[in-house]
């Protein structure tokens, strides 16, 4: 339990007020001195400046006592009015003792009452600061899951890239990986090897100006699976094949795309040099007057 300190009293969250151990015997010494000091000066005719003595007893009560202020001043004026009536047998006197004791009781109010609304105050300061603990405590313990889930997150996306960089730089099938405005952010030494470019030359670079001006479009159409002629580094055309996926964000958008690309240059020189044969096989069997045996034109090829 939350426990807040005064000079003179303790109090707890609920406003009940603890006393301190000195704060009795305080209260019970100055009752006694201005008791004393009272009857001291009645008994030699002064009846003024003593009665000063009893404000102290009254505000360390409405202080430390709030709730017994009122008792505790009925009884101290009391004791006051009856010093008044027996010790100076004047009855002129008691009408200024009487106003006297209404100040007593005034006074004691106006404390007890400020004493409360500090009581109050501080209850809800009390209230305030454990509620703003709380805050706090859920705040840091979220922040804290948040930093645990965030560095597992980069856990889990640095071993991924480095498995996706092992994948790509150990593959012999030439691999490319370019974001999301075409520029190539990795590549393997197949690649290069494709592209007759080194790595540093070809990082950075837009994809697009890899391919002849006429070709280029379908950079933007369709890279799943398309056939395009490269530029390589020495000048020549290479006729490659495209296969090609897009790496998804947190977005709906996509961040780029990785492609896996196959020199077909060797294979396009075949079916040219198949379509070349052909062709003229099928001269030779219109000179010939030949209805196209099958056996004649394998035969034909094979020589050819």
């Amino acid at each position: 339990m939350s426990v807040r300190r005064t000079q003179d009293s303790r109090e707890d969250i609920t406003g009940r007020f603890i006393p301190n151990e000195c704060s009795l015997p305080i209260i019970i010494l100055l009752v006694v001195l201005g008791l004393s000091v009272s009857i001291l000066c009645l008994t030699f005719q002064i009846t003024i400046i003593f009665q000063n003595l009893l404000y102290l007893p009254i505000i360390i009560v409405a202080t430390c006592y709030p709730r017994k202020s009122l008792v505790f001043c009925g009884a101290l004026s009391a004791a006051y009015l009856a010093l008044m009536i027996f010790i100076p047998r004047d009855r002129g006197l008691i009408p200024l003792a009487l106003i006297r004791i209404v100040i007593f009781f005034a006074v004691s109010e106006v404390v007890a009452y400020l004493t409360r609304k500090r009581t109050e105050a501080e209850r809800a300061l009390v209230v305030e600061r454990n509620n703003l603990d709380r805050i706090v405590g859920e705040q840091t313990n979220l922040l804290a899951r948040d930093l645990e889930e965030s560095k597992r997150v980069e856990r889990a996306y640095r071993d991924t890239s480095e498995s996706l960089e092992l994948l790509i730089s150990s593959s012999a099938a030439p691999i490319a990986v370019w974001n999301s405005d075409y520029y190539l952010t990795r590549v393997n030494r197949s690649f290069e090897l494709v592209t007759g470019r080194a790595a540093d030359d070809l990082i950075g670079r837009n994809i697009r100006t890899l391919s002849p001006p006429q070709f280029r479009r379908l950079f933007a159409e369709r890279m799943e699976s398309v056939e395009l002629d490269l530029l390589h580094g020495d000048g020549s055309v290479r006729h490659t094949l495209w296969h090609s996926s897009p790496i998804p964000t947190a977005g709906a958008g996509q961040g780029g795309a990785i492609a896996y690309v196959q020199d077909i240059t060797r294979l396009k020189h075949l079916e040219e040099r198949c379509r070349r044969l052909q062709a003229e096989l099928d001269s030779a069997s219109g000179a010939s007057g030949s209805s196209g045996d099958p056996d004649l034109l394998q035969e034909t090829f094979r020589w050819k």
